[in-house]
């Protein structure tokens, strides 16, 4: 008889630290949701519409800001009650693609934070990295020369006769070779 009292003594003690050591967590996520941030734009204007979900009163602030334009405005302790909405406006904001970050906290260190975009009129457009080369180029006024394509000298006494036969005093401007140039044995 001792043993088996022993025996369902230890089992009513150890079951509910059984069931502590295998149960399975708490969901982390089961405040996730109840609290939605959004902002829009119109013109000039930003709202901001903030919907509690959540049980308690939670406290949100947001700050959005353009990278390019340097731009910004937000806004803190904005407090929303349980189970209603918040709406708040920003009038006259510049032209520009925002980042806004946002946070809103809770009763019981919950709280709910994210990063969300948003663009207000037209930003201006990027500049195009890659122009269209000029196809047939102006002539140049000042005189320069421009030779495209594949220059072949025998040899630099080549290149020297060649240049003994141009009047360098007339020329005026300069002289750009694009393109390779190649040697060849000089020898004929």
């Amino acid at each position: 008889m001792k043993k088996s009292v022993r025996t369902a003594a230890t089992a009513m003690l150890a079951a509910p630290l059984a069931a502590a050591v295998f149960a399975a967590p708490a969901n982390a996520d089961e405040h996730e949701g109840l609290v939605t941030f959004g902002i829009t734009a119109e013109e000039d204007v930003a709202t901001v519409k903030i919907v509690n979900d959540f049980n308690k009163r939670i406290t949100c602030a947001w700050n959005a800001s353009d990278a390019d334009t340097a731009e910004a405005f937000g806004a803190e302790n904005k407090k929303i009650n349980k189970g209603k909405e918040g709406e708040f406006t920003h009038a006259d904001v510049v032209d520009g693609t925002y980042d806004v970050d946002w946070s809103c906290t809770g009763a019981g260190d919950k709280s709910w934070s994210g990063t969300e975009s948003l663009t207000v009129g037209e930003p201006a457009p990027d500049p195009d990295p890659d122009p269209e080369p000029n196809p047939d180029p102006e002539p140049n006024p000042d005189g320069s020369l421009d030779l495209s394509g594949s220059v072949n000298f025998g040899s630099l006494g080549d290149i020297i006769d060649a240049l003994d036969t141009v009047d360098l005093g007339s020329m005026n401007g300069s002289v750009d070779f694009v393109g390779s140039t190649g040697s060849g044995s000089g020898e004929e």
